[in-house]
């Protein structure tokens, strides 16, 4: 609030929820309502107050000091610079111009001259090339011909249609193409080290090749996503995001990420929302290749 009513304000956040020994910063922004260009800074006085309940509230005082928008060297810059331009115009008018047409015409004649070289150079070698066009045409005949004589001495008749086979295609290599997402439902957690896991496990005795995965964060939940390979001696940690840093991230390996049969892809999710918020909800969608 400010007595004179010359200014606006607005909070980042009007509620906070603080849990014990905790700390909270709120960005508060004052404007004033009225603008001048020119004259000397203006201070207005304004305080602040913070209410919390079964307490009495705590208030600070604060001063605004607000400048004129002209920067005070504008003017004599404008000066300098309107100067400068008739300066310049002066020396186009009488002194470059007349070289720049003098320049320009010879160059135009050398130009001219250069593409009525290459004009000709150029029928010269379209002649060329329509003779070397027609000599191949000749030798493609001749080639179709001897090609004809050799099917027909091996019982080939040549104007027969090629056969195609309608038999089932056969497995694409590396593998089979599979895709499949892993989504996580962690609850809010004051511990950021904690976290919740969720996992997708390759059926028995298959390798999963992984080329893409795309993470996604719709919500833009807080809070941290590690993506993690689980064996039978433990996990290794593979990537760690912060979920305040994306809403959709692809990730594309060149080299892609094996796990071996019997080995678990593991989501592990950190959550720390806001109480009104409720859980995290993020999720990956891998794709890749089924191998064995």
């Amino acid at each position: 609030a400010d007595p004179e009513g010359e200014l606006d304000f607005r909070f980042t956040r009007q509620e906070l929820v603080l849990e014990p020994d905790s700390t909270a910063f709120v960005r508060l922004v004052a404007r004033p309502r009225d603008r001048f260009l020119r004259g000397q800074p203006v201070r207005h006085r304004f305080a602040v107050s913070v209410a919390a309940p079964d307490r009495p509230p705590i208030t600070a005082e604060a001063t605004m000091t607000q400048r004129q928008l002209l920067p005070k060297w504008l003017v004599p810059a404008l000066i300098a610079l309107l100067a400068l331009a008739l300066v310049l115009a002066g020396m186009w008018f009488f002194v470059l111009r007349p070289a720049v047409r003098s320049a320009a015409g010879d160059a135009a004649a050398r130009q001219a001259a250069e593409v009525k070289q290459v004009a000709e150079n150029a029928k010269q070698e379209a002649g060329a090339a329509k003779q070397e066009a027609g000599a191949a045409k000749q030798d493609s005949g001749q080639a179709k011909q001897n090609a004809d004589r050799a099917l027909t001495e091996l019982g080939i008749d040549p104007s027969a249609p090629p056969t195609t086979s309608t038999g089932p295609r056969p497995p694409l290599a590396g593998g089979d193409p599979t895709d499949f997402r892993v989504a996580a439902d962690a609850p809010i957690d004051t511990n950021a080290r904690r976290f919740r896991e969720f996992s997708f496990t390759p059926p028995d005795g298959k390798k999963l090749v992984v080329t893409d995965a795309i993470l996604q964060n719709p919500r833009s939940d807080s809070g941290t996503l590690r993506l993690l390979r689980a064996t039978a001696t433990g996990q290794e940690l593979m990537l760690e995001v912060g979920l305040g840093n994306f809403r959709d991230l692809d990730h594309h390996w060149v080299q892609p990420i094996v796990f071996d049969a019997g080995e678990r892809v593991v989501l592990a999710v950190s959550c720390q929302n806001p109480t009104d918020k409720g859980n995290c909800t993020p999720a990956v969608f891998f794709s890749g290749r089924l191998q064995g």
